[in-house]
């Protein structure tokens, strides 16, 4: 993530962590318009407690992609799950330093590590890949299951 998107990010992790979604925070990270930003949104959607927070949610996912998801017939069964079938559907790559936003988000707090999972499931080449039953994982954007 860009600079000013990473700590608008970032903000909104850690308000939505807190119990309080911070309004601003999410208005600036979807006025970035760059749809590399809805992964994170999506990761968020996942953690959203209350209803305003799932709509504020899905309408900064409309813009920062140009798509509602509101459309498509799997949005009314998870919010979250309609979002990331678009996203890996769609192939996008995620926004620079995305992992370690996310690894906030998932653990609580930033880690050093590019990957927030245990070390046995990290590629140690580059840290970033995924273990799978399939074979390493890749990051999305990156390429297919080796």
């Amino acid at each position: 993530m860009a600079g000013g998107a990473r700590e608008h990010g970032l903000a909104a992790v850690r308000s939505l962590i807190a119990g309080r979604l911070d309004r601003a925070a999410l208005e600036s990270l979807a006025a970035s318009r760059d749809p590399r930003q809805a992964w994170l949104l999506s990761d968020l959607l996942r953690f959203a407690q209350s209803p305003d927070d799932e709509q504020a949610l899905v309408e900064a996912f409309a813009r920062v992609t140009g798509r509602d998801p509101r459309e498509d017939p799997e949005f009314g069964d998870s919010a979250s799950k309609s979002v990331t079938n678009h996203l890996i559907a769609w192939n996008l790559p995620t926004a620079p330093a995305y992992v370690a936003t996310k690894a906030e988000l998932f653990g609580g707090r930033s880690r050093p590590r590019r990957c927030w999972q245990t070390p046995a499931m990290c590629d140690p080449a580059d840290g970033q890949r995924f273990s799978t039953p399939r074979g390493w994982l890749n990051p999305p954007g990156a390429g297919e299951v080796e």
